[in-house]
């Protein structure tokens, strides 16, 4: 057996607070993600972002990072970047890998159902990426029907209507939940 060297490093320097973490740690993490990815051919980064909820551009950010000296290649993964974004993303709580056989070609539980929005609600959208036409407006929700949501830009007057995928990727939020 093996015998782990406890290494520690500074992941993060914020003013005069300094962050450690154990590098057995992440090495154990990073091995366990690897291995999950060799054992379960389907498994996709897309699958496991939306399975931890964590953002799926950061961890494939994170995954094509360049492996400190080593010469940069595109199809290698730094496996150690990935395990340092979840350790960072889930702190202070301990990340927690699902069971990668299980999620394999499966879509991720949707966190929000159509069923949630009535009309005559207000709702505001926090996803910075719909541009100035959804970004911190204030909208009100008068039609859903065959998964479309049709609202009202309060300020402008405004009609839109958003098929109820591109009305949860918005990041909607009720406006009593916002205040």
């Amino acid at each position: 057996m093996t015998e782990k060297v406890k290494e520690v490093v500074v992941v993060e320097k914020k003013d005069d607070l300094t962050k450690l973490v154990e590098v057995n740690t992440m090495k154990t993490l990073a091995e366990r993600i690897r291995e999950g990815f060799e054992q379960n051919e389907g498994l996709t980064w897309k699958t496991l972002a939306d399975n931890m909820n964590v953002t799926y551009n950061m961890i494939r950010a994170a995954a094509k990072q360049p492996t400190p000296g080593m010469i940069y290649d595109p199809d290698e993964i730094n496996w150690n970047a990935v395990a340092a974004y979840l350790t960072k993303v889930k702190a202070p709580k301990e990340v927690e890998l699902p069971d990668f056989a299980s999620i394999v070609g499966k879509p991720a539980p949707c966190k929000m159902n159509i069923d949630d929005w009535k009309v005559g609600m207000q709702v505001t959208f926090t996803n910075a990426g719909g541009g100035k036409t959804y970004y911190n407006n204030l909208f009100t929700i008068k039609l859903i029907e065959d998964g479309y949501i049709t609202m009202k830009n309060v300020k402008t007057m405004k009609m839109c209507s958003l098929n109820f995928n591109t009305f949860y990727h918005q990041m909607p939020k009720r406006v009593e939940e916002v205040r």
